[in-house]
Order: structure tokens, then sequence, then C-alpha cells
């Protein structure tokens, strides 16, 4: 399949690109995509053992919920792309993706969601010592104590497994 590929520069001089038509072989899943389904970049933003939790408005859906910086991706935007720039949109806050670390596609009553979890580091130079609410620090060993939407259990999941387990060893 032929792809386009541009490139996004972002205000702090990162760049992503964006791959069209080409998404599911750039981001492959055991799982299938709908094309009904949302697409949603999400940034898990790690700062030592702590990661940056937001509540959602209780007029958005899923209100009232915690969530992780992220959104709907823009037409020919990729995953990672979105998650970077609603990042930066919800927070100012300056990230570069490590890893993708999770792809939920998950089916609400009202909606499918195609949910992508990335990794995120704060980039030199970020002003990361306090959040702008609604966001904040939490450690991840207090996450369970928080209300996620059920979309995001499989992260949360994977999110104790990996980094609760180096920090016993």
């Amino acid at each position: 399949m032929l792809s386009t590929i541009y490139v996004l520069d972002f205000p702090w001089g990162q760049q992503a690109e964006l791959r069209k038509n080409v998404e599911e072989i750039a981001m492959p899943s055991t799982q299938s995509s709908s094309s009904s389904a949302t697409r949603v970049g999400i940034a898990i933003v790690l700062k030592q053992c702590s990661v940056l939790v937001g509540s959602r408005p209780s007029t958005a859906h899923l209100g009232d919920f915690d969530e992780f910086p992220g959104g709907k991706c823009e037409p020919g935007e990729s995953f990672e792309a979105c998650a970077l720039r609603e990042c930066y949109e919800e927070t100012s806050l300056k990230v570069s993706a490590v890893e993708r670390l999770h792809r939920e596609v998950f089916e609400y009553r009202d909606r499918t969601v195609d949910l992508n979890f990335y990794l995120c580091e704060l980039l030199p130079g970020s002003p990361a010592q306090t959040a702008s609410p609604p966001f904040r620090w939490v450690s991840i060993e207090h996450l369970d104590g928080l209300d996620f939407p059920q979309g995001n259990e499989g992260v949360l999941r994977i999110l104790r497994e990996r980094f609760l387990s180096e920090r016993a060893e």
C-alpha cells in the first residue's frame, strides 16, 4: 500500500510523522479496528514513579472520570502525533513518546474507541514540577484509588505490572 508521509513540527521543535492510509500497518494490533471507532491518542507522562492524571469535565463524555492527557486524532494524524499534540494542548507540557504502551479497542454503550496509549517522557526544559489543574502527578501505586473509564483498565494493569515490579526489584 502506498502512503503519504507528512512531518508535523511542534512549537518546541520536535517532529512527528503523520502517515495517511497506512495507520494499521504502522500500528499493528491483534485487535481489529472498526472503521467507525473514534481514533484516540493518549499520553502516559512518566516522571519518576508518577504519571500525569486529570479529571474529565462533568459535561464531557465519561464526565467526572479520571483521565490521562489525550484526545481524538485529526484526519491523517498518527496516534503518536495525536498523543503529543493533545498533551501539549491540555497541559502545556512538552513530551516525547518513548513507546506505544498499549492499544485497546473498547466498546462503550454509545461509541467505540480505538485507544492508543504512549509512554512519554518530559522534554528538557519542560516546567513539570507542578501540573496545572485539572492535571496532577499521581504515584503509580495510587492509581487504583482513582476512577478511570473501563477502557483504561488494560493500561493501568500494564503500568502496575511494569513499574511497580521494577521498584520492588
